[in-house]
């Protein structure tokens, strides 16, 4: 039967260009889970290692020039005016914005930023903005457990070629899409995940003080309106 989900699930994804059901922003994720990624994560894949993951991008003769535009959705709704993209690396990021440690959601259709482990012991952000050469990265310490930012989920796929794609099943049977970027997997939108791999409600929090004075795993829609998930 999954198998058969998971089937379907592939030619509705490459008929609309999303996984399914439908990803739009994805839901934003406390930092707590930096610190336990395999709570949300299914076995073998992981939230990105800055060093191992995604730096390479920025020194391959290939996708460090215009890093940006091919990174970024074509859809134009996704981003702010200003912005241009060609999505050759069909990674397909959107302008998800994210959650102060204050608890206000900031820089919508602007950023898209996501989790990932820095080596120098922080957490690190990577962020979209009107740079169309590359991202941009900034880091936070682990202290700082009240951002919330998108998650795209990697994998290791050690000898398969860029642009071969896939699927990833969460923790709510939700089917993304994936591709294929260097030797790593990656999710192909942000993920949009209520449950722990343990079937486990993952906290939603949206008022402003829960969000400010809980420290731990947690989630939300941006601006706490699940039709931007």
């Amino acid at each position: 039967m999954l198998d058969q989900i998971e089937a379907n699930s592939m030619i509705l994804s490459e008929e609309f260009n999303t996984s399914v059901p439908a990803v739009k922003y994805g839901l934003l994720y406390s930092n707590a889970f930096q610190l336990t990624t395999n709570w949300i994560s299914t076995a073998g894949w992981r939230i990105p290692i800055y060093a191992t993951d995604t730096f390479p991008w920025y020194f391959d003769p290939y996708w460090k020039v215009d890093l940006g535009k091919k990174m970024r959705d074509t859809n134009i709704a996704f981003w702010q005016v200003g912005l241009t993209a060609t999505n050759l690396m069909k990674w397909n990021a959107r302008g998800s914005g994210y959650r102060s440690s204050a608890g206000l959601f900031l820089d919508g259709q602007t950023d898209h930023w996501f989790m990932q482990w820095s080596q120098a012991g922080n957490i690190s952000f990577m962020y979209q903005d009107y740079n169309d050469s590359k991202p941009n990265l900034g880091t936070s310490s682990y202290a700082n457990t009240r951002y919330g930012l998108s998650i795209r989920l990697v994998r290791d796929a050690i000898g398969i070629a860029d642009g071969v794609t896939g699927i990833y099943v969460g923790n709510n049977g939700r089917v993304y899409r994936t591709i294929v970027v260097m030797e790593r997997e990656w999710l192909a939108d942000n993920l949009a995940e209520t449950k722990f791999n343990d079937g486990s409600l993952i906290p939603v929090v949206e008022d402003t003080p829960t969000w400010i004075a809980d420290i731990d795993q947690k989630c939300c829609a941006f601006d706490n309106d699940w039709d931007n998930v």
